[in-house]
């Protein structure tokens, strides 16, 4: 199931079409009313719902700003469908979709973005989306039975706004102030979710504060670069009292946010800036294994290959619990360090059997990737994949989860779709290892995970382990039907479920 911000980019831009629209009205209204646009509300389309005319106005506006004959694409009725269910999802700023959804494709979307004067599809997500390194902070009301429910609200407030002088980090924090309070005195993570959303926040923070001054907290990050890490955050659903929730809430929640600008730094390709706060977390000794592996990646992407290897080292060391010489010395017997050509990350990525980094990806399916974040997990992938036999069966399944929990549906028809495939493959290995010995997992758990890893992976070996498992516990015919209704175009891999 799609996450609700994937279809959110569709929702802005249609929102820039309608605003574009109203906009050439103004001087064009005769034109654009003969062509069956609406003079009193400019109306485009109400997102695909009651209005046969929708798909016509679509394609006169790109004909009309592109000088292009949009009718003659054999897909355009498709795209603009397409286009259109997406931004109602979008809208509508929940996951409850039943139906499957095919995404228009990326030409369409580069159309429609340069009809509202982007210049491409890539270059208004990054605008839009990515321009700014400022978190919006958005703090609901912390309700008790006295109904203060603005105290707490003032005190994160205040600390915020301290923390952000302190920092020179830059928070929009907004004290959020309902209009109905006997409906909002007691948010939960639907509600809150969906008034951040609206507010368009990074991330909202809600709760309650007892009588007796306890307070309990809640937060959920609201955009994909944040949740990157937020989503196995310690903080969430703890208790504090007055006294200790500045010294220790806010002191784990202000961490969080400098690890979250260094993130979003790092997406706008401010690599200095981003460096120097992850350095600084390091410095404090937050979160070691993540933060070396994210140091890794901006030396990385940096083309710094000296420090990407020594945060490499420091995360493998982290990750085993020993020095970094010991940890080097574990990883030289892997492949000698001194001889690899060019970064470690480097050598995995040229050295992954089924990586076709070279190749360019399809550009239909690439709507969905999310600027940078991928390429932080495939990292976390390769290096945990490459030196499985040095991590104890604890830690490595430990990472493995973490990663396998992070991976969206579109990274499967991403580059780097083969490693995120072994990633699952190698979470069924170890659930069925524990099967017979765990109530807890039933064979559907698992084959949930080889579907996924047979889906995606060329790997006749990951075939092979999971079409025994298929067969032992009675699911080939059913996977049989998987593999036949999905893009597999590899004969051989099709051979192999006949």
């Amino acid at each position: 199931m799609r996450r609700i911000f994937e279809y959110i980019p569709l929702f802005k831009l249609a929102n820039k079409l309608q605003e574009k629209v109203s906009s050439l009205m103004k001087n064009n209204s005769k034109t654009f009313i003969e062509n069956g646009f609406d003079k009193s509300y400019n109306n485009l389309s109400p997102y695909g719902e009651g209005d046969k005319n929708y798909k016509n106005r679509t394609i006169f506006i790109i004909e009309y700003q592109l000088k292009i004959d949009y009718t003659k694409k054999d897909d355009s009725n498709k795209n603009i469908s397409n286009f259109w269910k997406g931004a109602k999802r979008g809208k509508s700023l929940n996951n409850n979709f039943t139906s499957t959804y095919q995404p228009p494709s990326l030409d369409f979307l580069n159309l429609i973005s340069r009809a509202v004067g982007y210049k491409s599809f890539e270059n208004f997500c990054n605008q839009y989306f990515y321009n700014s390194e400022t978190i919006k902070i958005l703090i609901l009301p912390f309700f008790e039975p006295t109904s203060k429910s603005t105290f707490v609200q003032d005190l994160l407030s205040y600390e915020f706004n301290l923390f952000q002088k302190e920092e020179l980090l830059s928070l929009d924090i907004i004290k959020f102030v309902s209009k109905n309070p006997k409906e909002h005195n007691n948010f939960n993570c639907i509600n809150a979710k969906k008034i951040g959303n609206k507010q368009h926040g990074d991330l909202v923070i809600w709760g309650r504060l007892d009588q007796d001054n306890t307070i309990h907290t809640s937060f959920y990050a609201l955009k994909p670069e944040i949740s990157f890490f937020w989503n196995s955050n310690p903080l969430d659903l703890q208790t504090f009292t007055i006294k200790n929730i500045q010294s220790e809430f806010l002191e784990k929640f202000q961490k969080s946010l400098l690890w979250s600008t260094a993130i979003r730094l790092s997406l706008k390709k401010e690599y200095r800036k981003s460096i120097n706060i992850f350095r600084k977390l390091l410095n404090d000794n937050y979160q070691p294994l993540e933060t070396n592996l994210c140091l890794a990646v901006v030396y990385q992407l940096k083309k710094y290959p000296k420090y990407v290897d020594h945060h490499i080292i420091a995360t493998v060391a982290t990750a085993m619990g020993v020095s970094l010489k010991k940890a080097k010395d574990s990883m030289n017997k892997i492949h000698s360090l001194d001889k690899l050509e060019g970064s470690i990350i480097d050598h995995f990525t040229k050295d992954w059997k089924y990586l076709k980094i070279e190749k360019k990806p399809d550009e239909k399916t690439q709507i969905w990737k999310l600027s940078g974040i991928i390429y932080y997990e495939f990292v976390a992938a390769i290096i945990l994949l490459g030196y499985k036999e040095i991590f104890t069966p604890a830690n490595f399944e430990n990472i493995l989860q973490k990663i396998s929990e992070k991976v969206e549906n579109s990274w499967f028809k991403s580059i780097y779709a083969e490693v995120f495939a072994t990633v699952y493959f190698e979470m069924g290995k170890l659930k069925e290892q524990r099967l017979l010995r765990s109530p807890e997992i039933g064979p559907e758990d698992i084959y949930e995970l080889y579907k996924i890893a047979i889906l995606y992976s060329t790997d006749k070996n990951i075939h092979d382990t999971c079409i025994a498992f298929f067969i032992k516990y009675e699911q080939f015919e059913k996977i049989k039907n998987a593999v036949n209704n999905s893009d597999i175009k590899s004969k051989a891999i099709q051979s192999l479920y006949a």
